[in-house]
């Protein structure tokens, strides 16, 4: 048997062995990617829940310390009115019970001096009963005084231990909004490392899927698309930035954070801009020889029909945002002749690199 041959068929067997090898890897590694994406978004749920039950609690805390700075001002109110009306009544109270006994003892004094008629004893007598009397009342609003100035004692009590309990609120607080922090600085954290593993899986996932087709070439696979020139059309990256990718055998979709501009695939002319309802707006690029390329998505389209756009043009700008930690997306597809085409095989180098991304 020939030495060359045997040489050729063993390295020819090593190689193939290698790939299937490094194949089993890759899907190996996809699967272990799978598995810590799932552990990652139960995290990212744990985290939410209890970043839901922390905002819960500081609304709550938030609502008492209301209620108690309310009670606490109509406390202030009635005891600085029970205060001033106290201090002028017990003043006046005393004032008269003063010149009520004095005018009694005038009276009493004045009987004992004077010869009087058995008339001006019974005036003197009628007019001592009534100061007595009027002691009598003097002294029962003076003790009601009194009671008034233990009621006031407890409205003084009542306050401080409103504003003790309004400083152990605030300390529950401040503990809650630090707790909610350190949450949601985990959540951040956790949702970056998710979106890089997001990225490589999805990296990962093209390169497996690339050379599987490239293995397979059966004719259930779309023809290249070719220019006027019958030259292979290969197409940019609509979507720099993007935090993650997926692809199937028609469009990729990508996934994005923040406000990225979404540029054209290649050179041609805007053959439609408009909305689909639940799939947001939408913009279709014909680039002549039956060929279109559509994106479709969450993204504002800053172009009109029949405007002629070149390779890389801004067609428009994403809309979800980093400040409400909302997610979007944005579908590209190649159709030619109005037919789906496997997109992902119609990449230019630049886009597969930058994806770390290979044909072969």
């Amino acid at each position: 048997m020939n030495k060359a041959f045997v040489l050729g068929l063993c390295l020819s067997f090593c190689s193939t062995s290698f790939a299937a090898t490094t194949m089993s890897q890759k899907e190996d590694s996809l699967e272990q990617m799978r598995s810590e994406l799932k552990k990652q978004q139960i995290t990212l749920s744990t985290l939410r829940s209890q970043l839901s039950k922390f905002e819960m609690n500081l609304g709550e805390n938030n609502k008492k310390i209301i209620e108690i700075l309310g009670q606490r001002k109509q406390l202030e109110i009635t005891i600085f009115e029970t205060g001033q009306r106290l201090e002028k009544s017990k003043t006046d109270l005393e004032e008269n019970l003063d010149k009520t006994k004095s005018s009694l003892r005038a009276l009493v004094l004045g009987s004992l001096d004077d010869v009087e008629t058995s008339t001006d004893l019974l005036s003197k007598k009628i007019l001592t009963n009534i100061l007595q009397k009027k002691i009598e009342v003097i002294k029962s609003e003076l003790k009601l005084n009194n009671q008034l100035s233990l009621d006031l004692a407890e409205l003084k009590k009542d306050y401080e231990n409103h504003i003790r309990t309004e400083n152990d609120l605030r300390v529950v607080l401040d503990d809650l909004e630090q707790k909610k922090k350190d949450i949601a600085s985990k959540y951040i954290e956790e949702e970056k490392a998710k979106d890089a593993t997001q990225i490589k899986y999805d990296q990962l996932r093209t390169t497996v899927y690339l050379s599987k087709q490239k293995k397979q070439h059966t004719k259930e696979e779309a023809a290249p698309v070719l220019d006027s020139d019958n030259e292979k059309m290969e197409f940019a990256g609509p979507v720099e930035g993007h935090s993650g990718v997926e692809h199937n055998k028609k469009g990729i979709t990508f996934k994005f954070k923040g406000q990225l501009p979404v540029k054209s695939a290649g050179k041609g002319k805007v053959a439609y801009t408009g909305s689909l309802s639940n799939y947001g707006n939408v913009v279709i690029v014909d680039h002549g020889n039956q060929t279109r390329t559509i994106y479709l998505g969450q993204f504002l389209p800053k172009v009109k029909a029949e405007s002629l756009v070149e390779k890389g043009q801004v067609l428009g700008y994403t809309q979800a945002g980093y400040s409400t930690g909302s997610r979007g997306s944005v579908y590209f597809e190649v159709r030619k002749r109005n037919i789906a085409q496997n997109t992902v095989l119609l990449m230019d180098q630049d886009f597969l690199a930058k994806n770390s991304l290979a044909k072969n």
